[in-house]
C-alpha cells in the first residue's frame, strides 16, 4: 500500500472541543467535527450557553445577603 502524502497547504479544520484536526474537505467546507459529529456552529452556541449562564450565576451571586 502507497502512502498518500498530503501537501503543506491541505486545508484542514480543527475541532475546538476535542482537538481533532480533519482534512477532508466537505468538513473543512462545513466545519464539521467527525469525531464529536457536530457543527461547530452548534459547538459555538453550546459554548456560549455555558459562559451566558455562568455570568448570570456570578451577578445572581452578588444579589445575595452576606
Amino acid at each position: 500500500m502507497t502512502q498518500r502524502r498530503l501537501p503543506l497547504e491541505a486545508p484542514s479544520f480543527t475541532c475546538r472541543e476535542c482537538g481533532f484536526t480533519s482534512y477532508n474537505l466537505n468538513d473543512v467546507k462545513h466545519r464539521y467535527c467527525g469525531r464529536c459529529h457536530k457543527f461547530m456552529a452548534e459547538l459555538r452556541t453550546a459554548a456560549d450557553m455555558r459562559v451566558a449562564q455562568q455570568r448570570f450565576a456570578d451577578s445572581y451571586r452578588k444579589l445575595l445577603p452576606k
